[in-house]
């Protein structure tokens, strides 16, 4: 019986020893296992145009898949990237090139309206979000490759044609506007046929009609006329099931300062009115449509309150390039192709003002004269 305990005793013994040894592997290979994968991804490099990007954020390999520190790679391109906690969302630009997406999402928005899945979602790893590689391609505008023996990252950019990109995206969207007492210029506001133009080009107008960059024309009629922001909105007659172009972007007064490169968009004009300054955006049913470059020279405020503004009294944008009485109601955009402003034009009393109200007036306005 003794014999029999110290056989147990000494099986009990050899037991705890295997349990310990396992222990003391699952501890010393367990514990390294993370630091291994991040040494393995320290070696990894990030070539842009053949020159090494230098930053502390690296690329990632996990399950074969290659994942890209998002804003930092954006930033290093020259674009932007901006970060909302409260929704856990992330929008970028470079250029007209643009995303928009949500952490944890297995899909992301493109600016130009094309929806990305991420075969990997976008997720935060020491408070910077990872997207997989390929995805910028498609939302920066670039080529990019996975070379896994040299284990670097190759992007190669495109050079980037501000004018050209905003010809392509605002050519849909901009209209002529004619009333039976002067012209000027509009935008597409909603999908749905909503204008945005100013109220002084549609004041006292018996009829209304737009013109888009194929030449048809559209009979509008009058939804809002606010003369104190000099802001109306139209709404075009279409047929039904007609879905219109609009700018996928909008901007707004606070988040923008003098120097911001900007481009004044519009209609060619009419007997009777300036021709619109600047590049052609393309022929259409014999018009051009005009582009303006220039730069915010000022963001002035206004200085009286609501109740008591008068047109010009209101927040408003001074710039660089030609705003006429041609392009009055057409939109500002940013290089992004986002949406500021409305261009605005007016020579009455023998005196001429030009500026831009900002789009986020357009949520405000009301009947007013």
């Amino acid at each position: 019986m003794a014999k029999e305990s110290k056989k147990h005793a000494a099986g009990n013994r050899a037991l705890w020893a295997l349990l310990l040894v396992f222990c003391c592997q699952v501890f010393v290979f367990g514990g390294q296992a993370p630091a291994l994968a991040a040494a393995q991804n320290e070696d990894i490099r990030i070539l842009v145009d053949g020159v090494l990007m230098a930053s502390q954020d690296r690329p990632l390999v996990e399950n074969g898949r290659v994942l890209i520190p998002l804003r930092a790679v954006t930033e290093y391109l020259e674009g932007k990237v901006n970060w909302y906690p409260d929704e856990q969302q992330v929008i970028g630009f470079r250029g007209t090139y643009g995303f928009d997406l949500i952490l944890g999402s297995a899909a992301a928005n493109l600016s130009n309206g094309k929806t990305y899945p991420l075969d990997v979602p976008a997720r935060s790893i020491g408070g910077r979000t990872y997207v997989p590689l390929r995805f910028a391609s498609e939302a920066l505008g670039c080529q990019v490759s996975w070379d896994s023996l040299q284990r670097t990252v190759t992007i190669e950019t495109a050079a980037l044609n501000p004018e050209e990109d905003i010809k392509a995206l605002a050519l849909p969207v901009v209209l002529q506007v004619t009333t039976d007492k002067k012209s000027g210029s509009g935008f597409f506001f909603s999908k749905d046929g909503q204008v945005i133009t100013n109220a002084h080009v549609v004041k006292d107008a018996a009829w209304i009609k737009v013109k888009d960059s194929q030449g048809i024309e559209y009979t509008a009629e009058l939804m809002v006329e606010d003369h104190v922001l000099d802001l109306a909105k139209l709404r075009v007659l279409k047929a039904p099931g007609t879905v219109f172009p609009v700018f996928r972007y909008m901007d707004d007064f606070s988040g923008l300062a003098a120097g911001e490169p900007v481009f004044v968009l519009g209609s060619p004009g009419s007997p009777g009115s300036p021709a619109g300054e600047g590049a052609s955006l393309g022929a259409a049913a014999g018009e051009r449509a005009s582009l303006a470059a220039g730069v915010i020279s000022a963001m002035e405020a206004a200085t009286e309150a609501p109740a008591v503004r008068q047109p010009g009294e209101i927040n408003k944008y001074r710039v660089t390039a030609a705003i006429t009485a041609a392009n009055s109601g057409g939109p500002m955009v940013k290089e992004n192709g986002a949406v500021i402003g409305i261009n605005c034009f007016r020579g009455e009393a023998g005196a001429e003002m030009a500026y831009a109200i900002p789009i986020e007036y357009v949520f405000t306005m009301r009947n007013r004269q």
